[in-house]
């Protein structure tokens, strides 16, 4: 099944310019703020996370800072795999932060209830610039988007290096069933909830003498037209304990190129 480089890593960059700028089954008791959250920021962009095994476990955060040597447009997708501590949350206060070469971030709110709101601080080194927003959003009724269709993806962990592989996926409501494979001889099943632009989902690996599970948590980039898939997972099979998962699953057809914003990816 399913690894990836040094957990020790920060920020793994995939970048695809938008201009010529610089531009992871958790158990425990469920949290009444527990499920995907939607939103934006005061500059009309995406700003969702999914709260789950106690924290912040995916956040999908985008923003764009003028600097004074160029401008950076991004799109930050921060995750957890279940075996991983989430990002923090206290009581109703939630905090995300990264650092990096590229610069920092500083996101931080409130939940009230069915809806969150807070401020997003941007350093951004390489340009020379800083940003300050706010952000709001509401708590999913259910689901906002479609996994349904093939995807061409990957996975890694802490031992597995990348890894093609597939997914053939099925969706009803919050539902999705469907089945997966990799190019290193694992597959077997997928089960998944979707709530909002996010989802918690779990692998059964069916392969002949390397049975295994894994759990995580996955998003969509929120860009039309983008559809890819990106999840975090943890879980064992006939290899050991599988931690730091990842993968990135691009629908298929594959679509033509795009100008998209800077992504960048935290696991």
């Amino acid at each position: 099944m399913p690894a990836r480089p040094s957990p020790a890593a920060a920020l793994a960059a995939l970048a695809i310019s938008l201009t010529a700028a610089c531009s992871k089954d958790s158990s425990g008791p469920a949290s009444p703020n527990a499920g995907g959250w939607s939103g934006s920021t005061s500059q009309s962009r995406p700003a969702h996370f999914l709260v789950a095994n106690g924290g912040v476990v995916i956040a999908v955060i985008s923003f764009q800072v003028v600097g004074t040597v160029c401008t950076d447009d991004v799109l930050l997708i921060l995750g957890r795999d279940p075996s991983a501590t989430p990002y923090t949350l206290s009581g109703n206060t939630l905090t995300v932060t990264t650092a990096g070469s590229a610069g920092s971030l500083t996101f931080t709110g409130t939940i009230s209830g069915t809806t969150a709101s807070g401020t997003l601080t941007v350093n951004a080194v390489a340009c020379n610039g800083t940003g300050n927003f706010t952000w709001s959003a509401t708590k999913a009724t259910g689901a906002e988007l479609s996994v349904a269709g093939n995807w061409d993806g990957t996975f890694e962990s802490n031992l597995l290096t990348q890894t093609p592989g597939a997914l053939s996926l099925s969706q009803s409501g919050t539902a999705v069933t469907g089945t997966y494979a990799t190019a290193a001889g694992g597959g077997g099943t997928v089960n998944a909830t979707v709530s909002g632009r996010m989802a918690t989902f779990r692998l059964n690996q069916t392969t002949s003498g390397c049975t295994g599970r894994y759990d995580g948590y996955a998003t969509v980039v929120p860009i039309p037209g983008a559809e890819d898939l990106v999840y975090f997972y943890s879980g064992q099979d006939c290899l050991g304990t599988h931690t730091d998962g990842f993968g990135v699953g691009q629908k298929v057809p594959l679509r033509a190129t795009r100008a998209l914003p800077r992504l960048a990816f935290e696991y």
